[in-house]
């Protein structure tokens, strides 16, 4: 009779346990940021140029909706989607590229990235110019 206890309750802990992995990848789901302004960029994406604060420039494009390409300092850095709390934030095993909106006056922030996946020290804090003209 015991064991029959047992079986009678398993269906429900399946069920939960479904609900529960499925409500876990939504909420991750949730907290991750495609591209900034939501479009899906291929290779040949266009360039985003940043001005930074200390006068460098980092320039950044989006092959596709789960990763980011930042040239900062003549190094290119390819990096993948993480999760963020707002804005799209991509890591590299050396920095973070956090950006915040889309188009001329949205922010592009540069930060180390920490063995433990955290943030470090802020690198740069940069601005998106117009370069329309450029393109």
């Amino acid at each position: 009779m015991h064991d029959m206890d047992i079986n009678e309750h398993a269906p429900m802990r399946k069920i939960s346990l479904r609900l529960a992995v499925w409500a876990a990848l939504f909420f991750i789901t949730a907290c991750t940021a495609p591209h900034p302004d939501g479009r899906a960029v291929d290779s040949t994406s266009e360039k985003e140029t940043y001005l930074c604060e200390s006068g460098v420039v980092v320039v950044a494009s989006y092959p596709d909706t789960d990763s980011a390409v930042i040239t900062y300092r003549g190094k290119v850095y390819p990096l993948r989607i993480a999760i963020s709390a707002s804005g799209a934030r991509y890591v590299h095993e050396q920095v973070e590229w956090w950006t915040k909106g889309s188009g001329k006056g949205s922010t592009g922030s540069l930060f180390r990235h920490n063995s433990d996946g955290s943030s470090g020290d802020l690198l740069e804090l940069c601005t998106a110019q117009d370069t329309r003209a450029e393109r």
